[in-house]
């Protein structure tokens, strides 16, 4: 019987947000995001790739993004929420549209956020640079609504 390679993942931040006042991450995702396993929509429904999975579960992978992308990150410093209610490509040929929504929780401030950033793909690699991309607007966002 013949084994198929399985392909892991990760995302790399980009750069590092210096900010002034400590900060934590809390990741909230529903159960269907939260596995190892990548989801992707096409026209006809909700899928996992096959062979491609992440490293950790999502959470996992978000909150290693999210303290790596933050000088200012410390296990003590103010909690932000990150409830995650879409995270995924839609494929439809080589075009992909990225979909990132929920919302971030601080104190008694919610700031909600939909980020979609649309390209064509040629391989699964450039497939995990759009997470990146996505991702790291979020981070921009929290950092400029925040003031951080």
């Amino acid at each position: 019987m013949k084994s198929e390679k399985i392909n892991l993942h990760k995302l790399e931040p980009q750069n590092t947000v210096e900010c002034k006042k400590s900060v934590r991450f809390k990741i909230v995702l529903p159960e269907y995001l939260d596995t190892e396993r990548i989801l992707y929509k096409d026209e006809e429904g909700f899928h996992y790739f096959s062979k491609n999975f992440w490293i950790c579960p999502l959470s996992c992978i978000l909150k290693t993004y999210f303290m790596s992308s933050f000088s200012c990150f410390s296990p003590e410093g103010e909690l932000f929420e990150i409830v995650i209610t879409d995270f995924y490509p839609f494929i439809e040929k080589n075009n992909i549209k990225m979909i990132l929504k929920g919302k971030i929780v601080s104190g008694s401030q919610t700031k909600e956020f939909i980020f979609t950033k649309a390209s064509k793909v040629n391989n699964f690699k450039e497939l995990i640079s759009l997470y990146e991309d996505i991702v790291f607007q979020l981070i921009q966002e929290i950092s400029d609504f925040f003031k951080l």
